[in-house]
């Protein structure tokens, strides 16, 4: 598997991981922002309009709220993509340790919806569907 110094971006383009090239101009601009990759000068326009905010600070945020419509992708998008990312990305755990990403939904109905993303993201992936130990109805 390549290191996983990508950012959330390249993780998500990278032919090999979940080569997926199809996000918004809004889509990339929220992961940006949330990983504090920096954004060329129309993702910064988009950032203002959506944040209200007149400057954009490229930091990691621990916490995001996104208030968005129904099928903006938040789910399928951003959530399961994130999930995954942050599964295969380094947080310095010691020799052993075991982490854990929990997506959690409002409704079990949602969680669901999310879990198949993420489910289908992982298998359609060269790479990724190789690390793949075990899967049971509510856990890969």
């Amino acid at each position: 598997m390549p290191e996983i110094p990508l950012n959330i971006i390249e993780f998500i383009e990278h032919p090999g991981l979940l080569n997926d090239r199809s996000l918004s101009s809004m889509q990339r601009v929220i992961l940006k922002s949330i990983y504090g990759v920096p954004l060329d000068e129309s993702e910064r326009e988009l950032y203002y309009a959506g944040t209200g905010r007149e400057r954009y600070d490229a930091t990691e945020q621990i916490e995001a709220t996104i208030i968005a419509g129904r099928r903006s992708g938040k789910t399928s998008k951003i959530a399961a993509l994130i999930v995954i990312y942050e599964a295969f990305r380094d947080h310095g755990l010691p020799q052993g340790e075991e982490a854990f990403v929990l997506l959690i939904a409002p409704h079990l109905y949602q969680a669901k919806i999310a879990f198949r993303c993420i489910r289908r993201y992982l298998h359609q992936s060269r790479i990724l569907s190789k690390c793949i130990v075990s899967e049971t109805q509510d856990e890969i």
